[in-house]
């Protein structure tokens, strides 16, 4: 059986914090005892999806609301980049 979701931190320039509460809400719904934590950084642009605990992720080159709009990435993360994203980030996690 595959663990679920139990927290993710989500780190973004802090513009939009008018949306934090519809993002969370996703969150939630989806998996009800999640634990979400928000940091403000202007270091990243792309989109990371990481597990810290596999080094496992996928990046993605739009916003979520962007896919399928316009041609755009999505790909898996080497293990080497996903350790490197979270070795980046872990003032922020």
């Amino acid at each position: 059986m595959a663990s679920l979701l139990e927290r993710v931190t989500i780190i973004t320039n802090g513009s939009r914090a008018n949306k934090r509460g519809a993002m969370h809400s996703v969150f939630q719904k989806a998996v009800p005892l999640i634990q979400i934590k928000d940091s403000i950084s202007d270091e990243f642009h792309d989109r990371y999806w990481i597990n810290i605990d596999n080094a496992k992720g996928v990046i993605v080159g739009t916003s979520l609301n962007g896919i399928g709009k316009k041609i755009s990435m999505i790909d898996y993360a080497t293990s080497a980049d996903s350790r490197e994203i979270i070795s980046l980030a872990a003032h922020l996690l």
